[in-house]
């Protein structure tokens, strides 16, 4: 099976600010909040920001942090995302990897899932805390069910491999499937050889020549060469 793993795809030291909640990836609101109420937190939490992220973009940092600190300890979870990369980055004087950490969590634990992968990373690479493969499988997974495709592949890929979880095909199958619909070429490539081989779901030639031809569609020329494999008579 392929080696799909996306380990340091973007890491702190290198992710972007948050500008407003296109880029923040805000989590589906839950049972008891609905899909308009999410919405206009995040317009609203976008909005406080725009001053902060208009003085960063300019170079004016100590005067973008002083207003990312405020806005975070008022809740907003841009303005602590955004604290966090600039602490993480080693832009403010003095920079504290501890508190972009807390901060990641503050903003996670009210639903921002761009703050979530970054913590599924830092645990991942030992950025910003000690490497832990447990918490970052917690955190991948975390936005993994909130949509998020890249966490997705990282929580399948671990549970596939059995790294920092316990190792569950039928897991790793799920997640593999989630990001193969949201349109990743790898994950439909990885999916479709646990359908042929039957690892983690029933086996089913059927189901993996679909998804084989799609990773194809999609550029990936060994899913072309298995997708034909599996046309071919015995």
């Amino acid at each position: 099976m392929r080696d799909y793993h996306l380990s340091g795809r973007v890491l702190l030291v290198t992710a972007l600010l948050l500008a407003g909640p296109a880029g923040a990836q805000s989590q589906a609101p839950s049972p008891t909040q609905t899909q308009s109420t999410a919405s206009q937190r995040d317009a609203a939490e976008a909005q406080q920001i725009a001053p902060a992220y208009a003085d960063y973009m300019a170079g004016r940092t100590t005067a973008a942090a002083e207003a990312f600190a405020t806005l975070a300890r008022q809740g907003n979870r841009l303005a602590q995302f955004n604290l966090a990369v600039m602490h993480a980055r080693g832009e403010l004087n003095p920079s504290d990897p501890a508190l972009a950490l807390a901060l990641l969590r503050d903003a996670a634990d009210q639903g921002l899932v761009s703050a979530m992968v970054a913590l599924g990373e830092a645990y991942e690479a030992g950025e910003l805390t000690a490497k832990d493969l447990s918490a970052s499988a917690v955190w991948y997974q975390r936005a993994a069910d909130a949509g998020q495709n890249d966490a997705a592949i990282a929580i399948a890929t671990a549970y596939y491999l059995g790294r920092g979880v316990a190792q569950d095909n039928a897991l790793a199958a799920h997640y593999y499937l989630q990001a193969a619909n949201g349109g990743d070429v790898g994950a439909q490539y990885l999916y479709a050889s646990m359908c042929e081989h039957g690892l983690g779901v029933p086996q089913d030639l059927r189901l993996a020549r679909y998804w084989y031809q799609k990773a194809a569609d999609n550029g990936d020329l060994g899913g072309a060469v298995k997708a034909a494999e599996l046309r071919a008579p015995d």
